[in-house]
């Protein structure tokens, strides 16, 4: 296990993840539930909506990795982190709907609806951020061990790997289930006779998509782990492979996104 790969993990691989599902969760949420009955009772979001969340993910993604690397005061490091997003994006949406510009300082019900969803997408990244991170405090014991050096480690850090193993079929669970929800509220959708043209169909499709690419890089996560069992790294190759496999699934999601 060798630190240029535990740093591609750190600084590229997990927020990558963490900020890139949730994303297009929220997306596909925000069309389903307005073709449900949200289009009867709000309008549409304020513009500048997606780059709002989208920020709000890279923000949570940034501020992370800074506290993995001073992990005191982290809870009210995370309390100033969402407050201050909340703040910045209550003023973009009243920005850019006009209000803010006529005096008008409580919020209407498009910019509630939306600072709900930044709120999702800030939580759910959050989520699956610091399980990800647990799988780097493991990497962290065994890097720059190889062959039996690397097996051995694994045995001294028995605790640690368990635990890592445990929060990776944590996080499966945790996509499975985000990926059930829109499913079921789009057949509902269907069912119901609601609108599901435009973009919500492709976008479903590129969740679901996304989803079974995040689902086999975790897999790939457990299969490295038994690899580093027998004092194994994998290959150049296949991970270049994986990557470039990640690469593609994930593209069109975020095109369609």
């Amino acid at each position: 296990m060798d630190r240029h790969r535990l740093t591609f993990y750190t600084n590229v691989a997990h927020p990558t993840l963490a900020v890139t599902l949730p994303l297009v969760f929220v997306l596909l949420m925000d069309h389903l539930l307005r073709a449900l009955f949200v289009d009867q009772v709000v309008g549409p979001n304020p513009p500048g909506f997606v780059l709002v969340v989208i920020v709000t993910g890279i923000a949570e993604a940034s501020v992370a990795s800074a506290l993995g690397r001073a992990r005191s005061r982290q809870f009210l490091l995370r309390l100033r982190e969402l407050l201050v997003i909340l703040l910045v994006a209550y003023l973009v949406f009243q920005l850019t709907t006009g209000a803010l510009l006529q005096g008008e300082f409580v919020p209407g019900r498009e910019t509630l609806y939306s600072l709900q969803l930044v709120l999702v997408q800030w939580i759910l990244t959050v989520t699956l951020h610091v399980t990800l991170q647990q799988r780097e405090t493991f990497l962290q014991l065994i890097v720059g061990h190889e062959g039996d050096q690397l097996s051995q480690a694994l045995r001294e850090h028995f605790t640690e790997a368990t635990a890592s193993a445990a929060r990776m079929n944590r996080t499966k669970r945790f996509v499975l289930t985000f990926q059930a929800l829109p499913l079921g509220l789009f057949l509902i959708a269907l069912l119901n006779g609601s609108d599901t043209g435009g973009a919500l169909f492709p976008l479903a499709l590129g969740y679901l998509g996304l989803g079974a690419c995040v689902l086999a890089v975790i897999d790939g996560y457990a299969e490295e782990q038994l690899y580093f069992g027998a004092g194994l790294t994998l290959g150049a190759d296949l991970r270049r492979r994986r990557i470039g496999t990640a690469i593609l699934l994930v593209a069109p999601a975020m095109l369609e996104a």
